[in-house]
Order: C-alpha cells, then sequence, then structure tokens
C-alpha cells in the first residue's frame, strides 16, 4: 500500500490484508508520516478481534504498536492470517491528520 490519506478527528482508518496459510510466515514492511495539528497519529496491526476491541474502545492485542508518533518504520513478521493495520487519530478533538503510508506484506 503507497497511499495518501486522512483521518478526521475522532476517527481511524483500518486496512485489511491477509497472509496465507501456504505462506508460512509474512513480513509487512513500511514507514508512515503524519501532518496535522500535532502532526501525530497512531498506529497498529491487530487482528478481527483486535479491531472489535478497538471499535468498542477496549484494549486489543497487537502485533506492531507506534504510540503517538509523527513518523515510524514498521518491519513484523506474523503468521498467517487475517490482520488489519488501523491509523487512529482518537486523540484529536478537531484536527485532521493526512498520512502518506508506504507500506507492503510480503510472503
Amino acid at each position: 500500500m503507497s497511499q495518501a490519506f486522512t483521518v478526521d478527528a475522532g476517527q481511524m482508518r483500518s486496512f485489511q490484508f491477509t497472509i496465507p496459510s501456504s505462506a508460512g510466515t509474512g513480513t509487512v514492511v513500511g514507514n508512515f508520516s503524519a501532518s496535522g495539528g500535532n502532526n501525530d497519529i497512531y498506529a497498529l496491526i491487530t487482528n478481527e478481534t483486535g479491531l472489535t476491541n478497538i471499535k468498542n474502545k477496549n484494549a486489543p492485542k497487537v502485533y506492531y504498536e507506534s504510540g503517538k508518533v509523527t513518523t515510524d518504520d514498521i518491519n513484523v513478521t506474523l503468521s498467517p492470517g487475517t490482520y488489519y493495520i488501523v491509523f487512529s487519530n482518537a486523540q484529536a478533538l478537531m484536527t485532521p491528520k493526512a498520512i502518506n503510508a508506504d507500506i507492503s506484506v510480503t510472503y
């Protein structure tokens, strides 16, 4: 995924990806950056259960977690399954964030 997008204040945006069982493992590699407001975003990788927990404001199981950052690199090895990379701007009250992400999944 090489994409520019916006995450509105108080919202999140998620992108689904799958590592097939035939792959053994897969690797998520890339980087992202945020601008707008305090130039920060919170990113994580989770599974379907974790995404449900996030939507219900509960703690998810995470495979990668950036914390609140302006930019970060991702390099995570995952087992086969369906995952979501989530960009959360929940901490912002009024300011949307512009995100530039260049992230790939290989297996």
